[in-house]
């Protein structure tokens, strides 16, 4: 059985995935774009733990390789390891810097997506996604301005 958190984050993680399937995608910016999913899977991992983090990449790169054409479980195996990743970072390093935010992000936007526009437009939006998800997952009770 599912506890209630991990149906919260399943949920996030589905809303994730199909608003960038279904609007994101259409929006441009100087060949770029914002990938939502690696965005939710690396906020998972970073606030939330190994574990959640794992969770949330497989679940998003199942739905991703079911939306697309191409192999079947590439997506799988890497937001898997992204997931992991991030929550392998946060035990290590202060998540709640800015700065370590932004260059984690922008380090796996590339992995993923192998453009820098697209990484530095996911990094930038991923501050503010982040703040947004901190409300969402109820982790903002530990949030301080």
């Amino acid at each position: 059985m599912l506890k209630v958190g991990y149906v919260k984050l399943l949920v996030t993680v589905y809303i994730a995935v199909m608003f960038q399937s279904l609007i994101v995608y259409r929006l441009h910016f100087q060949h770029g774009t914002i990938d939502l999913a690696l965005l939710t899977v690396i906020f998972f991992g970073l606030f939330h733990g190994i574990n959640s983090g794992t969770i949330s990449g497989l679940f998003s790169g199942l739905l991703l390789d079911s939306l697309s054409s191409s192999y079947f479980g590439m997506n799988i195996l890497l937001f898997g390891f992204i997931g992991a990743a991030a929550g392998f970072l946060s035990e290590k390093i202060n998540k709640d810097s800015i700065v370590f935010q932004f260059f984690m992000i922008t380090i796996f936007a590339i992995i993923v997506t192998r453009s820098i526009q697209t990484a530095i437009f996911t990094a930038l939006f991923g501050v503010a996604y982040f703040f947004l998800l901190r409300f969402v997952t109820g982790y903002a009770r530990y949030y301080s301005l």
